[in-house]
């Protein structure tokens, strides 16, 4: 007998539920930036460009966030404090390159973030202090994105066990 009312109040407690929390929370795949100063660090970077994670993909970077906290700043800052400090720990030679990659679904968005970093390091006082090249590497392709959700590790991890195995002509 209130089994039909039952049902209706359930199906107005979900639409309301529904419709009160859109969209279920975080993104999928947030945009990512990877910093290779011989150090590799991984930082994860939010609507606003602010950094709102970070990780180290080796024991030198490791050594880098030790003690530093590159979060809740504009990506740029964070970066630029990245390789000054890997600066001044010694971690960065005189002939590496520093690479630098940011990840998102959305290529516009990545070109965009891309050349605003590249203008700001090439304008800030890293430019004087480091003698390195700075190079931006290429996105990578959807099968490491695919890769790295499959074994859950890092865009950025996937892509140097890609190279690896590459390298090694190991198949995953």
């Amino acid at each position: 007998r209130y089994a039909p009312i039952a049902a209706s109040l359930c199906c107005i407690l979900i639409l309301s539920v529904l419709l009160a929390f859109p969209g279920g929370g975080a993104p999928d795949n947030p945009t990512l930036m990877t910093v290779n100063t011989n150090s590799l660090i991984e930082f994860t970077i939010d609507e606003n460009e602010n950094v709102t994670s970070q990780r180290a993909l080796n024991e030198k970077g490791v050594i880098v966030l030790l003690n530093n906290d590159f979060t809740n700043q504009n990506y740029a800052k964070s970066c630029e404090e990245v390789i000054l400090t890997a600066e001044k720990l010694d971690i960065i030679e005189n002939s590496d390159k520093i690479e630098i990659m940011i990840i998102d679904d959305d290529p516009q968005l990545e070109n965009q973030l891309t050349q605003k970093l590249s203008y700001e390091l090439k304008t800030s006082s890293v430019a004087s202090a480091v003698e390195n090249d700075f190079v931006f590497t290429t996105p990578m392709l959807t099968s490491v994105k695919n890769d790295a959700d499959k074994y859950g590790v890092s865009y950025s991890k996937m892509s140097l066990v890609n190279e690896a195995n590459t390298l090694r002509n190991i198949p995953i």
